[in-house]
């Protein structure tokens, strides 16, 4: 049995009770991991990957630099 323990966005870390393995999954690939350490730190850098690329776009939406967001100037 899978426990999910955070999802965001098509990235998520499970908790596996039959084989007491970690299971970071993004999209449709998955890595098992036995340190939970590891894989809540593979987590959290997907995570940190897709956040500053959804807010980088939204801020170019807007006319802003997608890393500063300050107002671009053309």
């Amino acid at each position: 049995m899978r426990v999910i323990i955070a999802k965001w966005r098509g990235i998520s870390m499970q908790y596996c009770q039959d084989s007491n393995k970690y299971i970071v999954t993004v999209k449709s690939t998955s890595k098992e991991y036995d340190n939970p350490l590891e894989a809540w730190s593979t987590y959290l850098t997907l995570i940190d990957i897709a956040g500053r690329r959804y807010i980088g776009n939204m801020l170019s939406k807007q006319g802003k630099n997608r890393y500063t967001g300050e107002i671009s100037e053309l």
